[in-house]
């Protein structure tokens, strides 16, 4: 009796796993010298929808959580200063996998680091674009 529940509970607790886990993408956005690139929107596309988004942080980093499994395709899109984009299609995300996708922007306005640009340094809070339906 005892193997019987608690084979019937690890198959409960496995598929609950199975069916809720979600995906990550992260990643690091740089210009052609290599200089990390502040407030760059990062969109994940599904079927030519917005599906999710970020913003990189002052270290050039973005994080996207939660996506189901599935394959998508992701924008990054300076909207300031030289306004270039660039895409990656494609991209199969499992479940409970993180994938790493970084980006190189061609971008002459970002050639030095944010806080040579600025007087003070600033760290951002962490900033989602998420798609209300």
């Amino acid at each position: 009796m005892i193997n019987k529940s608690f084979l019937t509970l690890c198959t409960i607790v496995l598929l609950y796993n199975i069916s809720f886990s979600q995906g990550t993408i992260k990643g690091c956005i740089k210009n052609t010298k290599s200089v990390p690139m502040f407030a760059i929107v990062v969109y994940l596309i599904s079927e030519d929808s917005l599906v999710d988004g970020a913003f990189t942080d002052y270290k050039g980093e973005y994080l996207i959580e939660n996506i189901s499994a599935g394959t998508y395709d992701i924008i990054a899109e300076s909207q300031y200063g030289c306004f270039v984009s660039q895409r990656q299609n494609g991209i199969a995300i499992r479940n409970s996998e993180t994938k790493v996708i970084n980006f190189t922007l061609d971008c002459p306005q970002h050639d030095y680091p944010l806080e040579e640009r600025l007087e003070f340094p600033i760290f951002p809070p962490s900033i989602s674009i998420r798609r209300n339906d």
